[in-house]
């Protein structure tokens, strides 16, 4: 059942009681006074304040929003760009080298396969390639490495290695340089050094052939 509230009119004591003895004769428990509610003025509850509005977020200004969309587009922009730079060159294939590159490749390739064949290897002294009056083509190359080697009795002999260099072509279809040792030129040089000693050692001894 509804309650209701009123003034008591000897005391003003908030009263409450039930709305159907509103009629009713009624007495003030603090001060004893009897009177009918109805003659007084009713106390009616404060209307329920209502719920504070959540705070909505500020606008973003303007320029802001742009500069933000501006943002994003330079980004997108770039990836874009950069995924087409990728594509054009997936589609060229990879770039020939030129006969200069080949050249800087020379030295280092003769190194690496003088320390493996020469036996003992200590250091190389010298190396050169010689293009025979042709430095564009690399199939007609040759070299040399000057390399100083342990020898069979514990000192220091200096020999010279001959390479050959020649192009072929790699799984991606490019052309790669070769350096392979040149068994055949170190044969006849070998041979010409013997000779040439043999030719010395008879003359020295006085019986030139």
């Amino acid at each position: 059942m509804n309650q209701i509230q009123f003034d008591c009119p000897g005391c003003g004591q908030t009263i409450e009681t039930p709305e159907d003895a509103q009629f009713e004769q009624v007495k003030c428990p603090t001060c004893q006074h009897e009177f009918f509610p109805d003659k007084t003025r009713l106390v009616q509850p404060a209307p329920a304040a209502p719920p504070p509005e959540s705070a909505s977020p500020a606008p973003t200004p303007p320029i802001q929003q742009r500069a933000s969309r501006l943002a994003m587009f330079m980004i997108f922009g770039l990836i874009a760009i950069i995924l087409v730079i990728a594509l054009v060159k997936k589609a060229e294939g990879p770039k020939e080298k030129t006969w200069r590159e080949f050249s800087n490749e020379a030295e280092p390739m003769m190194l690496a396969e003088a320390s493996n064949h020469i036996v003992g290897f200590r250091r190389m002294l010298h190396a050169y390639v010689d293009g025979h009056g042709d430095y564009k083509n690399p199939n007609v190359w040759t070299g040399n490495v000057e390399a100083e080697y342990i020898n069979p009795i514990g000192g220091v002999s200096v020999t010279n290695v001959p390479f050959k260099f020649n192009l072929d072509s790699s799984s991606d279809g490019n052309m790669i340089l070769i350096c392979s040792y040149d068994f055949k030129k170190d044969l006849e040089e070998q041979f010409a050094r013997h000779k040439a000693q043999y030719e010395a050692e008879l003359k020295a001894a006085g019986n030139p052939r």
